[in-house]
């Protein structure tokens, strides 16, 4: 059994983690093993994100663990990088600019981005008065949006520059997505 919830990239592979730490990499189709990826951390993942285009993985810890994400090269299926969020939980992830940027937003209310090709810090974006439990990057990619204890702040990505903040509402934003010109919150259930 493996303990990360599968995850179906569009060419047709399913992905999987389990406690060894393995990652497992099959064909949906013929449901042959394509590839095993052996973690050399004893961790355990919990969530998997896959770029767009199928060609890089991050794994995530769960969220009450801090450790070191991999980046995976699922092409040449091997870890080319271990993300660290110096002893901060990841609670969001997303690949964007064509899968070339990756952002992760962390418990320390830093959201950063890192370069997807080979896992380098490219920018972080700090707000140490709350924790980001989610965050987002606009239609244009031009701005970081992250969230946690109902407010919302935003940066402007090239600067690094924190815009503004508001309020969301009083409890916890567990998840938000940029559909369109709109934000969509949802809220965290504790």
């Amino acid at each position: 059994l493996h303990d990360a919830l599968p995850i179906w990239l569009p060419d047709g592979r399913a992905l999987a983690a389990d406690a060894a730490p393995t990652l497992h990499v099959y064909d949906a189709r013929t449901r042959a093993e394509l590839s095993e990826i052996r973690l050399t951390a004893p961790q355990r993942f919990s969530r998997l994100r896959a770029s767009g285009d199928g060609r890089r993985l991050l794994m995530l810890l769960s969220q009450t663990m801090v450790g070191l994400q991999p980046l995976v090269d699922l092409e040449h299926y091997q870890v080319i990088a271990q993300l660290d969020h110096l002893k901060a939980a990841v609670f969001a992830a997303q690949f964007f600019q064509d899968d070339r940027r990756l952002m992760t937003a962390t418990n320390d209310g830093t959201a950063r981005i890192w370069g997807a090709e080979r896992g380098a810090l490219l920018n972080t974006y700090p707000d140490r008065s709350m924790w980001l439990s989610s965050a987002a990057i606009d239609p244009t990619g031009t701005m970081l949006v992250g969230g946690g204890e109902g407010t919302l702040q935003f940066w402007d990505l090239a600067s690094g520059r924190r815009m503004w903040r508001a309020r969301a509402f009083g409890d916890l934003i567990g998840a938000m997505h940029v559909d369109g010109s709109d934000l969509e919150i949802g809220r965290a259930h504790v």
